[in-house]
């Protein structure tokens, strides 16, 4: 009869034994399936989140451009300021919801002071326009709109071959190239 038991014991163990490593096995196979559906989830959105931004980002780059260039060009008038500040926001109240955060905190910044100065009058916008500093300073808060739709479309991702690359003014791209190509 003892014996008969330690067959029975020896018996029951190995059914538990292949029992539990059967468990763990499933276990770490359905583990790893909801990882990759989680992962192909995540990709499926990056895709249709990509292709949105890449439809209505052209939209508020060709806005800032031409700003920037009228600034550049000292050609920018109040009004053409204002309408430029109306389109923007415009833009950000229909595709702000497609910007990063980081990018939406800049659009913030950017569209608060915009308010500010479209707020203001016309002599008050001349006397800014005027300033060598001041102007360079509206230039400047542009370009960080520009870079971070580019940021946000992945522009640099592309051109640098880094993930993590973000730049906030052309003069940061300049001095990682520089460092790139020597």
């Amino acid at each position: 009869m003892k014996i008969e038991f330690t067959v029975a014991l020896i018996s029951l163990s190995g059914v538990l034994i292949s029992a539990l490593v059967s468990l763990l096995i499933s276990k770490r196979k359905i583990k790893s399936e909801l990882e990759r559906l989680r992962l192909e989830m995540h990709h499926n959105f990056a895709d249709r989140l990509h292709s949105a931004r890449l439809s209505s980002y052209p939209d508020a780059y060709s806005e800032v451009e031409k700003y920037v260039k009228a600034i550049q060009s000292r050609s920018v008038e109040f009004e053409d300021f204002c309408k430029h500040y109306k389109n923007i926001d415009e833009w950000h109240s229909i595709n702000g919801y497609l910007l990063s955060s980081a990018s939406n905190r800049d659009f913030y910044t950017y569209l608060r002071r915009a308010r500010q100065i479209a707020e203001s009058n016309a002599e008050a916008f001349l006397e800014r326009i005027s300033s060598a500093e001041k102007r360079r300073e509206l230039i400047r808060k542009a370009w960080e709109i520009e870079l971070a739709l580019k940021n946000d479309l992945g522009v640099f991702r592309v051109e640098f071959y880094n993930p993590d690359v973000k730049f906030k003014s052309y003069r940061d791209i300049d001095e990682h190239y520089q460092k790139d190509h020597g």
